[in-house]
């Protein structure tokens, strides 16, 4: 083979230009899809220490489904579907949870907000499926509810006679 000026055989730049000319194309096609896009993007807010167990709870889960896939009409009879409800987090209560006012503060004003949000839409059904939570507690679990909701229209009551927060 020739040698360039540069001591590169001739044939190098056209083989480097190819293959960068393929892998643009490869980039292009793979970034015209919007669902890899927004997985990718998501990927990028994931906790850097938390990658690993979520992808490797992705590729657990995506190989059940073809595994599944492959078997269910000859042998098991199921299928599996996407649960769109689906959490990757557990939540978890800390033991002694934190002190820091503000941080109560911010969790309560969400949830708060949150309760007229999801149940507004959908107060009856809410209200009969309440009664029938309530009915499954014990009288003092039960107690310790209507405890909790007398002193949220306590605080409900005061935070609406006060002019600004304390």
């Amino acid at each position: 083979m020739a040698k360039q000026g540069n001591g590169a055989d001739a044939g190098t730049l056209p083989t480097l230009a190819a293959l960068l000319e393929n892998a643009a194309e490869r980039v292009e096609n793979l970034l015209g899809d919007p669902l890899l896009v927004r997985l990718l993007t998501i990927f990028g807010k994931i906790p850097v220490e938390d990658r690993d167990v979520l992808v490797g709870i992705l590729a657990r889960e995506v190989e059940a489904k073809l595994l599944t896939d492959a078997t269910a009409n000859s042998m098991t009879g199921f299928t599996l579907r996407p649960n769109p409800n689906a959490r990757l987090y557990v939540r978890v209560v800390e033991a002694e949870p934190a002190q820091d006012n503000e941080k109560i503060i911010l969790a309560s004003v969400r949830a708060m907000r949150l309760v007229g949000q999801v149940v507004g839409p959908l107060r009856a059904r809410w209200r009969a499926a309440t009664l029938e939570s309530l009915l499954r507690l014990e009288p003092a679990e039960r107690s310790e509810v209507a405890t909790f909701c007398r002193d949220v229209l306590a605080l409900v009551a005061e935070a609406e006679g006060a002019t600004e927060p304390s």
